[in-house]
């Protein structure tokens, strides 16, 4: 990946050339980008797991969810897990 990175980039326009761009910086810099990304929708994924939460908490809830699925023309042929993670 490093080398992929370097390519689209010229060294010259990195500290030292590029001597200093190692996999841990690399690494760094994509995680703190992906918590930046997270965070931006983080409160979706929450609304997203307590809609599922409620829909999961009977079985007549899901029943009623499914009812409504197929009165619009949604398909429903996947399973939530029934285990929400925090």
């Amino acid at each position: 990946m490093i080398e992929r990175i370097l390519n689209k980039i010229t060294p010259r326009s990195l500290i030292l050339g590029s001597k200093l761009f190692h996999m841990r910086c690399s690494a760094h810099i994509v995680n703190l980008i992906v918590k930046e990304g997270l965070s931006t929708i983080a409160a979706v994924i929450e609304n997203i797991r307590l809609s599922v939460g409620y829909w999961k908490a009977t079985p007549k809830r899901e029943e009623k969810f499914i009812e409504t699925c197929a009165q619009v023309n949604i398909s429903y042929d996947k399973k939530t897990c029934s285990r929400l993670q925090d």
